[in-house]
């Protein structure tokens, strides 16, 4: 799998970050879904967005992508103001949402060819990287088949492997591995590492610690809105994990505890960032 290393002339600020969230606020409904974010993601990083359901996961990615407005502060791709050049950043987004955004009368193929057509990708390219993403998903077996008539997982599959069709610079998943099996989890972990050695950058939001662990990249540990800690795993662990009498399995489960007095529940519900819709 290769990756077009986009914004590398002059307009596009090709050297600087590709991701920069500069004190980032949004509010629903008076209660804050975000507050004062910042974060920056380069080329070739994967940054891990740790945190429980309603921890402002959601409403973080889709001002990344474009799809929602900052109340406050400002979000930049490859030096692009959010907001002002939304069309020219989505362009350069792939965005893998919570809700599928698959359509089930059609088959694999035609969903691939669909959406890499949407992206503007010409029958060449189009083919080649349909062909290339379908084997990097397991999908390469399943083209023919409508995806009514695939399992939930498939087609969890082939909504993910849809963000990467277009090759982007910034490669936005949200909890991606809901509903795979240990098989799809790892193809797409694989995926995941593949691209950001080719140079895109990554958001990988989960509320799994396990798979922030294994990336074993940067974690950004967002509780109630807000990053608290930001690093390395094994850096976070070092700063503030401590030896108790309780055992864990994972060193980040006590990290999360010790940044924000809470023992970690990725079953916490309440979340306002419903609404995810397709991203073409």
């Amino acid at each position: 799998m290769t990756v077009t290393h986009f914004g590398d002339d002059e307009s596009a600020a090709g050297r600087g970050p590709v991701l920069v969230l500069a004190s980032v606020w949004k509010t629903y409904d008076q209660v804050p879904a975000l507050r004062g974010v910042n974060l920056e993601v380069g080329r070739g990083d994967v940054c891990a967005l740790v945190g429980a359901n309603a921890a402002g996961k959601t409403t973080l990615l889709s001002i990344a992508a474009g799809l929602r407005q900052a109340d406050r502060g400002s979000a930049e791709v490859l030096g692009l103001q959010s907001g002002r050049r939304c069309e020219r950043i989505r362009s350069l987004v792939g965005f893998a949402q919570q809700e599928l955004a698959v359509y089930p009368p059609l088959t694999v193929r035609e969903n691939l060819v669909l959406f890499a057509e949407l992206r503007g990708l010409r029958r060449t390219m189009r083919d080649e990287r349909i062909a290339s993403t379908a084997e990097a998903f397991g999908l390469s077996r399943v083209l023919g088949r409508r995806v009514a008539t695939l399992s939930g997982g498939t087609r969890r599959r082939l909504h993910v492997a849809i963000a990467f069709l277009n090759e982007p610079a910034l490669l936005l998943l949200d909890e991606p591995t809901a509903g795979l099996d240990i098989e799809g989890r790892a193809d797409l972990l694989r995926a995941v590492r593949a691209v950001a050695e080719q140079g895109a950058a990554i958001v990988y939001s989960t509320n799994r610690l396990d798979e922030a662990e294994e990336l074993d990249r940067s974690v950004a540990i967002l509780d109630r809105g807000a990053v608290v800690a930001q690093g390395r795993v094994a850096e976070l662990v070092s700063a503030q994990a401590e030896t108790t009498t309780q055992v864990t399995s994972r060193g980040l489960s006590a990290v999360f505890l010790a940044l924000t007095g809470r023992r970690y529940d990725p079953t916490h519900a309440g979340s306002p960032e419903g609404g995810n819709v397709p991203t073409a």
